[in-house]
């Protein structure tokens, strides 16, 4: 049977009469076995595409909603079918003309094709292709016919199946988190189908294939960028063309010992118009048109075996450049590119995409070396060098269902978060869709790009098909001025032997198709580190001073309880919980378990441990246990990212681990998995801010009668000039009243560094024992807040003996458990103020319901944690800020974004609460529901 997997990426047209999408409607069927005669298919279901199974089943009424109670288990046997998919379309006189190529972009995970009868051939991987010459089997008129055959990645050894191919025995190409993952999660999802969009292009012999336009230097007065691209004569077909993976030793490595002589036809040639626009007013900024001979392969001189598609290129200059900027260095100016090619005056072919003008470089950070394989990780972009504020990323959905206004609401989070870069982790993750690249693009959002290779060695993995996915990747996303740098893939051994020729030919394929961005072989490597201790995050301070790069880290904690509401049984739900660790927790609460990601000693005690210090979390419920896990997980982000960044230059950067679920579970995460912004996200936010200033305390636990230092820090994106503002910290008792406060001049800052700017010795009272004492610090310009943080450190009767106190902070030790207080919570609600609330404006635009509120504390005391909320199921929303202090008297706006696409009321019901304050409500009605 033919092959089809081969690395070449052929790009959807923009012109009508070349493409047709074929998503949408498809027949669906299932077998126990595959089907040799496929007029005997059983058609009985619809399918939606692209889209995996499991949904399609979902969609057609076969099975209940796969992330609601423990409805994933009734999906089992799944993976055990062979799947069908069956779609009739229309194609025209004038498109059988034209060489018709299907494209199918991503099927998962062995596919078969026949088209109106006939077997076009078998495709292995899930991350591009199959792509098909069809042309000869079409017909005019509407009845031709698709069919796809689909077997998962385990299809027939689901029993021996292992997604972390620990044993490295595994072919498949997947990412062990999408493929029954039962270490890490429930183990009952599997990616199977055609998740990614399916096409056919109709190009004339002569076209233009995988244009690719880059950087080469930039200034104020000018840009100069260098196209390259490939052109098809229909002398070469581009599909069949050999790759160089068994051509032996005078194959492919000697095509041009019989001759080089670049010699072209004297009677054709081609012309390409190449137009660059500002993508804003459509002004052009380029605009040439270039004649191109075509090349005479049989007067080359190559061997007829190793033929290619010509290349061309040539340097193209742009006068005052718009540069692209990530997120908080300038604006992610663009500009579309226009490609088109007639020979003869008859137009053969337009290609088009956007193209950002930015230079990205990778140079050593300011710490010392400590090994020979040593990275640098100090990013500069269009010469600007600054701390990179990042973050990983996993898909939207486990199932893979990606329509682009999830995209869009997911990074529009992730821009109003301040970050800059988004990696996309290969552990349970894909090369992303086109809308991801597209609004990242837009919003000036960095990408890391992790290849295929994650926590594993991969011996057995076929060199062809890991090479046709690496090839039609690249090809598919290097125009895109987000995509900043390569990575092998997630916490593997790049040096072990089992990975050493996958290493090489992913290596290898971004040094040849996109050699002008920077690769990193694996993270964590070469100064990189993946955190995930049991300790105090006081210790990023101290442990990790020399540290270049933090490429991962963080804590657990529940999602919202309002995403859980929509999920689990109210049974489950309104029962106190018992010990996680007890094996009563496994019996009374399975669908919770079944929403819980790493359920593991190495994890969850470090999350209960912290949410002891909120709240009694013997018999808690669901809904307090949310919260007191992501309050505590707040301290932890808060403390580890200012930690981390006023460590610049030496430390350059860091990528929290994650910035949001593929679906609704207990695990680290800083958006749940409906999409919902939980505590820490904000947490993040504040200390990604422009302006930071921090507290770098010690120890967030004391001891009664204890000397502390609070030293006072400030940094700023940009450079300011010394006195430009003021720097605070006020100390509060353990009732929330004042104790003291201490103001100094901002010191002159340079941007991105720290600057000291005054330190208070306090001695912490004997009366704070088991109490939790506060800490407020802020940047003032003319009254103007520029930047906050409020800390909760904690006055704790066991660190008075010696001995203890000495062992606990002698090195990064577990954190502690109140197992018996203090609980912050209890102690807050006990000093009542009282909020205020009030709704100063509403718009609604484009499925955003835009809320600004102004907030009052009328009370005598700080009001903490003021927390915004929308009540209502199917909304999701962020504010400008949350989970913050509101000083005594302090009136605050803060701006709401709801995001209605799931919600059909004509009201909302938002709620402003703080422990210490009776709840304000607001009804917000919508002006075009």
């Amino acid at each position: 049977m033919a092959s089809l997997n081969h690395p070449y990426y052929i790009e959807p047209r923009t012109l009508p009469e070349s493409h047709l999408e074929l998503d949408g409607n498809w027949d669906l069927a299932s077998l126990d076995q595959p089907e040799a005669d496929i007029g005997r298919l059983p058609w009985a279901l619809k399918a939606q595409l692209p889209d995996s199974v499991y949904w399609s089943l979902h969609d057609a009424g076969v099975l209940p909603h796969p992330y609601v109670g423990v409805n994933s288990k009734q999906y089992h046997w799944a993976d055990e079918k062979v799947w069908y998919y069956r779609r009739r379309f229309a194609v025209t006189a004038q498109q059988l003309q034209r060489q018709a190529i299907l494209c199918c972009d991503g099927i998962a995970y062995y596919a078969r094709l026949w088209l109106n009868g006939v077997l076009l051939g078998e495709h292995e991987g899930m991350f591009g292709g199959p792509v098909v010459a069809i042309g000869d089997k079409l017909r005019e008129g509407p009845d031709n016919e698709l069919i796809i055959e689909v077997k998962a990645c385990n299809w027939g050894r689901k029993e021996t199946w292992d997604p972390w191919n620990k044993k490295g025995t595994n072919r498949e190409i997947v990412p062990w988190n999408l493929m029954r993952d039962n270490h890490t999660s429930n183990g009952d999802f599997i990616v199977i189908g055609p998740w990614r969009r399916i096409r056919i292009e109709f190009l004339e012999r002569c076209h233009i294939s995988r244009p690719h336009l880059t950087t080469r230097r930039l200034s104020e007065s000018e840009a100069v960028l260098n196209l390259q691209l490939e052109i098809a004569d229909g002398s070469v077909d581009e599909l069949a063309i050999r790759q160089d993976l068994d051509s032996g030793s005078y194959g492919y490595t000697r095509a041009f010992d019989q001759g080089l002589s670049g010699a072209v036809k004297p009677d054709r040639q081609v012309t390409l118009h190449i137009r660059i626009e500002d993508k804003q007013d459509g002004r052009a900024v380029f605009d040439e048109t270039c004649d191109i001979a075509l090349m005479d392969h049989a007067r080359s001189g190559i061997n007829p075996d190793f033929y290619e598609l010509q290349f061309w290129q040539r340097e193209l200059s742009i006068a005052k450049p718009k540069p692209w900027f990530p997120n908080g260095l300038g604006e992610p100016d663009l500009y579309r590119v226009q490609l088109t090619l007639s020979e003869n005056d008859i137009l053969c072919d337009h290609q088009a995409f956007d193209f950002g003008i930015r230079t990205v470089a990778l140079v050593p950070s300011a710490g010392n070396r400590y090994r020979a394989r040593w990275d640098t990780f100090q990013f500069v972009v269009n010469g600007k060098p600054f701390f990179l504020k990042g973050m990983n990323w996993m898909p939207l959905d486990y199932l893979l269902r990606l329509p682009r206004e999830r995209y869009r609401w997911a990074l529009e989070l992730a821009l109003h978060a301040g970050i800059q870069l988004l990696r996309v982790w290969s552990g349970g993750g894909i090369p992303e869709n086109d809308d991801f690249y597209d609004l990242c693009d837009q919003l000036g959002l960095m990408v890391w790009q992790d290849s295929f290779i994650a926590n594993m060695e991969t011996p057995n993995w076929p060199q062809d098909i890991l090479q046709d996915q690496v090839c039609m990747n690249l090809t598919r996303i290097r125009n895109h001025p987000s995509l900043a740098v390569h990575c092998g893939g997630n916490e593997f051994n790049a040096y072990a032997t089992g990975n050493a020729a996958s290493m090489f030919v992913i290596q290898r394929n971004i040094e040849d198709l996109d050699p002008g961005r920077p690769f990193f072989r694996t993270t964590a490597d070469r100064g990189s580190a993946h955190i995930y201790r049991d300790m105090e995050p006081t210790w990023y301070r101290h442990q990790y001073r020399q540290l270049p790069f933090l490429a991962e880290s963080g804590i657990h904690s529940f999602p919202n309880a309002k995403s859980l509401r929509q999920l689990l049984s109210e049974t489950e739900r309104a029962k106190p919980l018992a010990n996680l660790f007890e094996a009563s927790f496994r019996e009374q609460n399975p669908e919770l378990l079944n929403h819980f990601t790493e359920y593991v000693p190495a994890r969850v005690p470090r999350m209960l441990s912290r949410a002891s210090h909120i709240q009694d979390i013997r018999g808690i419920s669901l809904p307090d246990l949310a919260e007191a896990t992501q309050i505590a997980s707040y301290e932890f982000y808060q403390v580890m990212v200012q930690a981390l960044r006023t460590n610049y230059p030496v430390t350059t950067g860091l990528m929290p681990w994650v910035f949001k679920r593929h679906w609704p579970t207990v695990g680290i995460q800083l958006v749940d998995g409906l999409g919902d912004p939980i505590a820490p996200y904000y947490a993040v936010r504040n200390a990604y801010q422009p302006w930071m200033v921090a507290i770098e305390a010690d120890h967030l636990s004391v001891a009664p009668g204890e000397a502390i230092e609070l030293p006072v820090a400030a940094l700023c994106d940009t450079a300011q000039a010394a006195g430009a503002a003021a720097v605070s910290l006020t100390i509060f008792d353990p009732q929330l009243q004042e104790v003291t406060d201490f103001t100094w001049p901002l010191p002159e800052l340079e941007a991105c560094r720290r600057a000291a700017c005054g330190t208070v010795s306090f001695t912490v009272p004997q009366a704070y024992q088991d109490r939790y004492f506060f800490l407020l610090a802020e940047i003032r310009q003319d009254d103007r807040l520029l930047a906050r943080s409020f800390y909760w450190p904690c006055c704790l009767a066991r660190l008075t003996d010696p001995d203890f106190r000495t062992q606990f902070r002698s090195q990064p030790s577990p954190n502690l458990s109140h197992d018996t207080g203090p609980w912050l919570k209890d102690q807050v609600r006990a000093v009542m103020t009282a909020l205020r609330a009030g709704l100063s404006s509403a718009t609604e635009r484009d499925s955003r319901f835009v809320l600004d509120l102004e907030l009052e504390n009328s009370g005598d005391r700080p009001a903490f944690p003021v927390r915004i909320d929308v009540a209502e199921d199917k909304t999701l929303s962020y504010a400008s800020d949350n989970f913050f202090c509101l000083l005594p008297g302090e009136m605050r706006r803060v701006r709401l974004v709801v995001n209605l696409s799931e919600y059909t009321g004509t009201a909302l019901t938002v709620t402003v609460s703080a422990w210490n304050s009776p709840p304000a409500a607001l009804t917000a009605v919508r002006p075009h529901p």
